[in-house]
Parts: structure tokens; sequence; C-alpha cells
């Protein structure tokens, strides 16, 4: 009897010492590991550009079925432009962010996840994640340029799309699309074309520099960020 409650002290007093030093809580699941606010990973930011291409497709294309509908299918056209108008614009709000956050903040505003050794490893429990900034090498200047250049490209398709949009819009709340109204938007269906193709080529230049940065990228060096940063759920190395 004396044996077992000495075993059982023993089990306690280290499940005891386990909740002080917080090594039974310490491993986490990878989506426990939460982004920094104004970062993103290359990733994420691959996603980002895909997406907005595959909508510049879908944008002009209800463009170009705008301006050629006869009057019988005109008011159907102007609605699907304007949806993918509205799609288009939403899925622009990232391409601005990105340009932005490698412009203005320096390679700190991409991370990367990465999996960190636990402090007190227990058997069988997952590696903890942490967030800490991308090691992109010498890679990072040719990435926030094109992420720049995608900016710029953006806001020229941005204001063409919203001014065929607004005229679209006060001939809506007037009554219908006028066939008059659509061949009046001639010079701007023609400089949404050339505007989208300069975008498309953007987009395809910064995801080409994003694949040469993520062959090209050494693996993460988790004893950095075991030091940078205190063990936990959601270590994350310190920003400059």
């Amino acid at each position: 009897m004396s044996s077992r409650i000495r075993q059982t002290g023993f089990l306690m007093a280290l499940l005891a010492s386990f909740a002080v030093s917080g090594c039974a809580h310490q491993a986490a699941p990878p989506e426990a590991a939460q982004l920094p606010e104004h970062t993103a990973t290359l990733q994420g930011i691959e996603e980002d550009y895909d997406r907005a291409d595959l909508q510049v497709d879908s944008t002009q294309q209800a463009l170009e079925d705008l301006y050629v509908s006869p009057v019988a299918d005109l008011q159907q056209a102007a609605d699907s432009f304007r949806r993918n108008a509205r799609m288009m614009l939403a899925l622009g709000d990232p391409l601005i962010r990105h340009g932005d956050g490698m412009h203005y903040q320096g390679p700190t505003y991409l991370v990367e996840r990465r999996e960190l050794p636990p402090a007190c490893p227990v058997p069988g429990e997952p590696m903890v994640i942490g967030v800490g900034t991308a090691n992109l090498g010498g890679y990072f200047e040719a990435l926030a340029d094109d992420a720049w250049e995608v900016k710029r490209a953006y806001r020229l398709y941005q204001f063409d799309i919203e001014q065929i949009s607004g005229v679209l819009n006060s001939n809506i709340a007037s009554g219908t699309v006028r066939p008059v109204t659509v061949k009046g938007l001639e010079l701007m269906v023609r400089k949404a074309r050339i505007d989208s193709e300069y975008l498309k080529e953007a987009l395809e230049a910064a995801d080409g520099a994003i694949e040469q940065a993520s062959a090209a990228r050494p693996p993460a060096d988790q004893g950095a960020m075991s030091s940078a940063a205190p063990p936990g759920p959601t270590a994350m190395a310190t920003r400059p």
C-alpha cells in the first residue's frame, strides 16, 4: 500500500511540475499559430494573385459581352458586368495591401509558419507551430518591386471599371440601360482592355517571382525561431 501511495504521489508531483512550467499545454495544432496583423505568407499572396488574375478574365468577358449585346439582352449583360466588377474590386484590395505592405514594411511583411521543438517534449504530442519572418535571402527586393507594379496596374484597371460601373448605375437608377449609353462607353472599354492586359502581365511576373523565391528559399531556421520568441502555442519572432 505504501508503495502505491508513493507512486501516486510521484505522478501527481510530475503532473504538477508540468502544469507549473507550462509544458503540459505547450503543444498546439498548426491552426493555433495565427498570422500577425499586417503580414502575409508567400502562399497567401500567390493565391490572391491567382484569384485576381481569373477575375480579370471574367470581368473583361462580361464587359465585352455588354458592349456587343443586343438590346433584348442589354440589361442582363449590364447586371453581369456590375456583378463581376464588384468581385474584381473586392479581390483588388489584397493587391493594394501586398504592394503597400512590402514597400513600406519591408521584409517583416512576409512571414511563414514553422515547427518549433517544444522545451518540454511529450511523446505523441504535435510540434509547436510558430510564425516568423520569412527567410527569402536576396529575393525580397524583386518580390517587392513586382508587388508594387501589380498595385499600380490594378489602380489603372480599378479606375476603368469604377467609371463604367458608375455610368451603368446611373442609367439603371433612372430606368434601363440604353444602347446609346453602352456605345458611349467605347473609349472606356478600349482603355479597360489595355489596362487589363497590363494587370495580367504584372500578376504573371509577380507569380513568377514568388515561384522563384519559393524554390530557392533555404529551410526555416528553427533554432533561430526558438531563441527569438518564447515557447508557446503561437510563438512569434520579434519584429524589428
